[in-house]
């Protein structure tokens, strides 16, 4: 489908409420759309709440553009495991979480859609081609810049304001703020009349008649009326910008690169460069207080504030008691009547010397808080009454006038912010927008590392895709989940079906019979082959020097059954079998099967295979992998007009080394019916074994394999 004509509600998982859900968080069906196509697992997440259905939704997206279903080209559970165990080899190599995510939303596509394929895989072809360039040292620096990357994330922002326009504006108005902000007061008036104190007060094309304190706009968006909310998203995500000007700097030319790979221009990422400069270097005048002198003062003077108080009323008691003790109050007679007589009534006459102490103290009280907080004459008058002019103990200071000059400050810091904020907003709101494009540019840089990497150091490459070949083959390859396990692996090379890569003794066989000894290395074979198919489907390297796959539209994994089944149970697996190889004859299949003879008795399980490797050979471009130690009997019972289209292999063991572990060549004999050598476990037992019983119980079968 043409992404022009791809709406959200066509991605199969997209209901009514995850539609709500996704519009709400990325603002519009455009955006919330375009960041499912771009993978961004993390933010996707918050949106709905959920990382695994954010992983599902990338890749529905992805397959609604392209025309497949992201699990169409895996058969069997066994085969998603596969695939799971490549991908997390990969993944083990990416430094960042949202590379990690990009690498889980990749899947494997069908070969039918192979001009898709060839997408995805010129895009990690010119990836690791870009790594390549760049010395060892840069990508040691770049990938520890990436280490700290996240996927950008949207805070919600509460400014405390109110905001005066005209009857009719005010819904308009809520809706375009929408939910990052929080703290506005829409009041719809026409003139500024009676408005709380509380924050600032923006007016727009409303009379403000001269009111101090009221700052007009000239229009309505959101960086005019909340312009911190650009300031502070950056500032949420300060480090995903200094990792990608950090990149940058040390790595531009791979930067570029890896961002044509992704499909965007070089103009936008020296756009992001420079506004990365700049939102650093504003938010770090904000960090530091560079804003203007007001600002520095009212922020000084709040962080201040609670000391000087403490301090105050320290020395308001202190020295309301000092001077009382230097001075002896003398009353003459009648001060004295006075006094007796207003405790008689009741109530205390204080002597005015005494009055006089307390009314020197509230005023000096101001002057020093004034003083210690550098208060100017208007926030002086604010501090009037701080203490109180009567005589008490302990004194007291008053909150309220505390309070009072708080708000004051605390508006005068708003005001600062906001208007610096509203200087820089317009411009840096160009950043915020691409923050998800400079996280899918550092995303993909890691992952252009990662396989850079996986391919130097497992040997690995990049596979070629192609309907023109009709099987896969491969040179030097080695199996995901032995890599990971950090196991000493001997490289296999391997071929089925016709493809670039025809060793000695193969003919374009598409159906293989693999035979060989137990623990000598089939179902390792069997997972290679799976893993190099479904990694080389999804754009993924793979761990062989080089690899050919033909494209298939889906591959089966049947592993080794656990024992012999019941009726209900071989029924069970005998319809699924017959419903693969009916979808053979249709699609081009890749059915990988692992000794299915053990589901029942030897002879009937011989026939039970014929008739698989029979009908696979009777395709045209399906292949099969089959493993089995009932191989001369499978051959038997083929039709002799298909057996020349059947191949068997063989991995054979030659023997035990010192630890008594089999001697194998991992990479099969073409054309070669290999032993399955059980003398040799016998063997093994035997030269282990430290009890006479056992022993002769192991020389009794050595005996009668002999014969």
């Amino acid at each position: 489908m043409d992404k022009q004509r791809l709406r959200l509600r066509d991605i199969p998982g997209v209901g009514e409420r995850i539609y709500e859900k996704l519009v709400e968080y990325f603002g519009s069906e455009e955006k919330a759309l375009e960041a499912l196509l771009r993978g961004q697992v993390a933010s996707i997440a918050e949106a709905i709440s959920s990382t695994r259905r954010a992983v599902r939704l990338v890749q529905q997206a992805r397959g609604a553009l392209g025309g497949y279903d992201p699990g169409e080209a895996i058969g069997t559970a066994d085969a998603a495991r596969l695939f799971e165990a490549v991908a997390r080899l990969l993944a083990s190599y990416i430094a960042s979480t949202p590379g990690r995510d990009l690498v889980s939303s990749l899947a494997p596509m069908p070969g039918r859609v192979e001009a898709e394929i060839e997408r995805v895989l010129g895009r990690t072809r010119r990836l690791v081609e870009a790594v390549s360039k760049i010395p060892g040292d840069v990508k040691v620096t770049v990938r520890g810049a990436l280490s700290r990357i996240e996927w950008p994330r949207r805070p919600r922002v509460r400014v405390e304001r109110i905001l005066i326009v005209p009857h009719g504006q005010g819904d308009k108005l809520r809706e375009m703020l929408g939910g990052d902000v929080s703290g506005i007061t829409i009041v719809e008036a026409e003139s500024v009349d009676d408005v709380s104190e509380r924050g600032i007060v923006l007016a727009y094309m409303v009379d403000t008649a001269g009111r101090p304190g009221v700052v007009e706009i000239d229009r309505l968006d959101k960086y005019t009326v909340a312009p911190e909310v650009v300031l502070e998203t950056l500032r949420h995500n300060m480090k995903l910008i200094k990792s990608f000007a950090r990149v940058y700097t040390v790595a531009r030319s791979l930067v570029v690169e890896v961002s044509k790979a992704i499909g965007v221009k070089q103009t936008t990422v020296d756009e992001i460069a420079r506004l990365a400069r700049d939102a650093q270097s504003v938010l770090e005048r904000l960090e530091k207080g560079d804003i203007d002198p007001e600002y520095q003062h009212a922020l000084s003077a709040v962080r201040s504030l609670e000391s000087a108080v403490s301090d105050l009323e320290v020395w308001v008691n202190e020295e309301a008691r000092r001077r009382l003790e230097e001075r002896e109050l003398r009353l003459s007679a009648a001060e004295l009547l006075r006094l007796i007589r207003s405790l008689e009534e009741g109530h205390l006459h204080i002597p005015d010397e005494l009055l006089e102490i307390f009314e020197e103290i509230s005023v000096e009280a101001e002057e020093k808080l004034a003083r210690m907080l550098g208060l100017g004459p208007e926030e002086r008058e604010l501090i009037r009454g701080v203490v109180e002019p009567r005589p008490q103990f302990p004194i007291e200071v008053h909150r309220e006038p505390i309070e009072r000059l708080r708000k004051h400050l605390e508006r005068r810091i708003s005001l600062s912010v906001y208007m610096f904020s509203r200087e820089h907003a317009r411009r840096l709101s160009r950043l915020v927008e691409l923050l998800p494009t400079m996280a899918e540019i550092l995303a993909w840089t890691d992952i252009a590392l990662a396989a850079n990497s996986f391919i130097e150091e497992r040997r690995g490459s990049i596979a070629k895709v192609s309907r023109g070949f009709s099987g896969v083959g491969f040179t030097d390859a080695a199996e995901a989940g032995l890599l990971a396990a950090g196991v000493e692996v001997q490289p296999v090379s391997y071929v089925v079906g016709c493809t670039p890569y025809r060793p000695e003794g193969t003919n374009c066989e598409r159906v293989v019979l693999l035979t060989g000894a137990n623990s000598g290395g089939k179902t390792t074979l069997l997972k290679t082959i799976g893993e190099i198919v479904l990694a080389g489907q999804a754009g993924l390297p793979v761990p062989a020097s080089r690899a050919w796959v033909g494209g298939f539209d889906r591959v089966y994994f049947i592993s080794k059954p656990t024992g012999m089944l019941d009726a209900g149970g071989l029924e069970e697996t005998l319809e699924k079998i017959a419903a693969i190889v009916e979808e053979a004859q249709r699609k081009r299949v890749l059915l990988l099967v692992d000794e299915l003879e053990a589901i029942t008795e030897a002879h009937a399980a011989a026939r039970i295979v014929a008739a698989i490797a029979s009908s696979i050979a009777e395709s045209r471009d399906s292949v099969a992998v089959i493993v089995s130690h009932l191989a001369e009997e499978v051959v038997e019972a083929i039709p002799p007009e298909l057996r020349a289209r059947v191949r068997i292999d063989g991995i054979e063991a030659r023997g035990l080394d010192e630890n008594y572990n089999l001697i194998v060549d991992r990479s099969p004999r073409y054309n070669y019916l290999a032993r399955s050598t059980p003398e040799l476990i016998v063997t093994k037992l035997l030269r282990k074994s430290r009890r006479k019983s056992e022993r002769e119980f192991f020389e009794k079968i050595l005996d009668l394999l002999s014969r």
